[in-house]
């Protein structure tokens, strides 16, 4: 009869199993509690480390052909680690495959309101000032990608229930208006929407529409419509969000002035019951400033405001754990690590849509089962994913006030460097992305040939003398714009 075939278990897959699934009191816990392994437990003592627990666990395991054993202990105590570590058989199936997951991470689009779960703090902030005593208006700021759209799709979806207020939401994209906004468009845009809430057989619907209809249309107009619309019994509070509200004064004028004036005013007047929120990159008082110039008066004194920061270590561990909930899989604290890495975004936290990318991409290589995890080559994927997809925006890369990087940052060159990159896939002008990728290629290029300390010694003293170097190394990056860039990321800490 022919041999059957010897079971061959994969050592490290289960060492890490071990290693990420269970803490130190929970494995000697486990030793006790079974019978067959409390061998093992007599065999510890309080100076016996974690390591060496699952050493002398996998090797009692090994000696008395309890591997199978020891693998079914650990899948009924800790199913959800149990699957991230597979295989640990030769040939042994991948459950994950098989469920065929959908990607629980988000990006390309705005992520959907049952799916936004990062910014709880602004969410619980939104809530409290709608539904204050006497709301306020709400200006949301952050850098491109942080989750403003989101944040306000999120809005657009729950403010209308009634632990919200109740709200009717009108959203306006200022974007689709770009080129073609005045006063008449913007009140036709949110007048057609106010009159999309109008069952056809209410008294103001033929009303709004006629409105509609005008060659000119001012905010009195909407401020009659308004009035008209609160002697009704069913009427309800408004919310107005202004997405992109910037593009207000691309091309500023008198006429663009009134409109501001009139939204102000119609703000002001609480028998209106309406709130505007806005979203804008820069803050509010930065954004209306040619207003304020104009008129001296200032467009956001009745505005609070929220601003969409990158997320702290602790938010990021909770966002990743809160969308990976109902999948079955889990991230170790390397990995999670490695998320953290990737998403940095200016020294100050994970960047949102960074962090999507990261989280999306390790997800869909742990749910094909390639054990160990090849971060290295995850890495690269995730550069060339985020230049093809995040290429497409553009802003000034070298935005006010500058931002200022710490010295002993510089000491982990490759992290900093990660960091560089991402900044330049969130800010830089399209047009010139491949050049600043080039010089992070440089730099990349000449730290691993001076080696970490030496380069480390060098930027302190001579950063001069690198940027020397690296327009050797790079011809086509000199000018200004290397020169700038460059020194803008050697800022001591105590530059002016």
């Amino acid at each position: 009869m022919p041999n059957k075939k010897q079971t061959v278990f994969i050592l490290k897959n289960i060492r890490m199993l071990l290693t990420n699934g269970f803490g130190d009191v929970e494995l000697r816990r486990l030793c006790f509690d079974e019978p067959t392994f409390r061998p093992v437990y007599d065999q510890l003592n309080v100076n016996t480390g974690k390591d060496e627990v699952i050493q002398r666990l996998m090797e009692y395991a090994e000696q008395k052909v309890l591997l199978n054993s020891l693998l079914s202990l650990i899948e009924d105590r800790n199913p959800a680690q149990y699957a991230q570590y597979h295989p640990y058989i030769e040939g042994m199936p991948n459950p994950l495959a098989a469920r065929n997951l959908n990607n629980p991470f988000h990006y390309g689009s705005p992520v959907p309101p049952e799916k936004f779960i990062g910014h709880r703090h602004a969410v619980e902030f939104c809530q409290a000032t709608l539904t204050g005593p006497v709301p306020a208006n709400i200006t949301i700021s952050g850098e491109r990608r942080v989750g403003k759209t989101s944040l306000l799709h999120y809005l657009h979806r729950y403010a209308p229930e009634p632990e919200w207020g109740g709200h009717l939401i009108f959203r306006l994209d200022l974007g689709i208006l770009s080129g073609m906004l005045t006063a008449t468009t913007f009140w036709q845009q949110i007048l057609r929407i106010f009159n999309s809430y109008l069952p056809p057989k209410s008294p103001l619907w033929s009303h709004v529409f006629d409105v509609c209809g005008q060659t000119t249309i001012s905010g009195n107009d909407f401020f009659q419509v308004l009035q008209s619309y609160h002697q009704l019994n069913d009427s309800r509070p408004i919310i107005v969000m202004l997405d992109e509200f910037e593009l207000m004064f691309q091309a500023y004028d008198h006429h663009i002035e009134t409109l501001l004036t009139n939204l102000h005013a119609i703000t002001l007047e609480p028998s209106n019951r309406i709130t505007l929120i806005t979203a804008t990159r820069n803050t509010l008082p930065e954004v209306c400033r040619p207003y304020s110039r104009s008129t001296g008066n200032d467009f956001h004194s009745n505005y609070v405001a929220c601003p969409l920061v990158p997320f702290d270590r602790a938010e990021t561990e909770r966002v990743v754990h809160d969308i990976l909930d109902g999948t079955g899989l889990t991230f170790s604290t390397q990995e999670l690590d490695f998320i953290w890495n990737l998403s940095q975004w200016q020294t100050n936290g994970a960047h949102p849509i960074l962090l999507q990318v990261a989280g999306s991409l390790l997800f869909t290589y742990k749910q094909k089962n390639q054990a160990p995890i090849d971060f290295q080559k995850l890495t690269q994927e995730f550069k060339t994913l985020t230049r093809i997809y995040i290429g497409d925006l553009s802003g000034p890369l070298l935005s006010e006030p500058p931002l200022r990087h710490p010295r002993d940052y510089w000491v982990d060159y490759e992290q900093t460097l990660t960091i560089f990159e991402n900044h330049i896939l969130l800010e830089a002008p399209p047009e010139r992305i491949q050049t600043f990728f080039d010089l992070a290629d440089a730099l990349r290029t000449h730290f691993k040939t001076a080696g970490e300390n030496q380069t480390d010694q060098t930027l302190h003293s001579e950063p001069q003398t690198i940027i020397d170097k690296l327009t050797r190394l790079s011809p086509e990056l000199t000018g200004l714009d290397f020169e700038q860039l460059v020194a803008r990321y050697w800022r001591d800490d105590d530059a002016g």
